[in-house]
Order: C-alpha cells, then structure tokens, then sequence
C-alpha cells in the first residue's frame, strides 16, 4: 500500500512538473519578452528614449553592483553621474544572466520628485565585459506614469571620467 501511495504521488509530481515547463516558451530574443528595440518608455507621463547612457561599478560589502545612468540626451562617460541629464537609474548585481535584484529610479527632469521601483522588474544583463554593459529591462512605476522597456548599452565609467 505505501508503495502504491509512493508511486502515486510520484506521478502526480512528473504530471505536475511537465504541464508547468509546457508553459515555459522562449522567444527569438535569448528566452526574453523584452525586445530587442531601443529601451523606451515613459518618465513621468513624458516620452522618453535612451539616447545617453553611462555604468559605474559600484563595491559592495559582497559584491560588485552597476549603477546605469540613463538619458533622453546623447551623453556618456563625459557626463557626469549625477547630471540632471540622466533621469533614469538602475541599480544591479554586475554579473551576466536574468535578476530581479534591482532597483530603478525614475527621476522627474521639471521638478525634483522622483520614484523608486524595486520589484516586478524584468533585468537581464546580456553581456558584460570590463568596458561595457548591454542589457534589457521592462519596468512599470506603481503610479502607471513611468515606464521603461528595451534593450541598452552603456559604458563603463571610471570615477576620473566624468
């Protein structure tokens, strides 16, 4: 009987596990919904596109995290980081791959007011190298006016650049 029972849930556990990774679908973009356009979005109820953008390693206790700075503004490491050019921040372990250890910051460009989204973010770092970062992310602010989507490239910045 108590094998029967075994066997039973077993099965009960491969039915459940492979009606689960049916639903898993990847698409052309590396397994990613978020295209593969350039990141776009909205900033406070505003159209905004990434035309500027600037990384920073930033050391932690434990580990190494980036801080992308990104504008509307075709800007770089010439920039500094804290312009009122760079309206949106997102701030991320520095290793390749998918994480929702993130944060973004999506600051107002005509007043100071800014907001902070730290869950349902989808980041993925596609390639990282001692220059460069290129990743993806889709971002939703709680208020509905600020949004962000897309994929991105930014140089890396040493503290002596800008």
């Amino acid at each position: 009987m108590k094998r029967l029972m075994y066997l039973n849930f077993l099965i009960l556990a491969l039915v459940i596990e492979s009606c689960s990774s049916d639903d898993d679908s990847s698409s052309d973009n590396g397994g990613s919904e978020i295209p593969d356009t350039l990141v776009s979005g909205e900033l406070f109820g505003e159209p905004f596109t990434g035309n500027g953008s600037s990384a920073y390693v930033i050391e932690t206790f434990d580990e190494e995290r980036l801080s992308v700075f990104l504008s509307s503004e075709d800007v770089g490491c010439e920039t500094n980081q804290f312009s009122e050019a760079y309206t949106i921040t997102i701030s991320g372990p520095r290793t390749e791959g998918s994480t929702n250890d993130v944060f973004v910051s999506f600051s107002d460009p005509n007043s100071e007011d800014f907001i902070t989204v730290g869950s349902g973010i989808d980041y993925e770092i596609i390639s990282i190298t001692q220059t460069e970062i290129e990743a993806k992310i889709r971002v939703n602010s709680s208020d509905g006016k600020n949004n962000l989507e897309g994929k991105f490239t930014a140089p890396i910045c040493s503290d002596d650049e800008g």
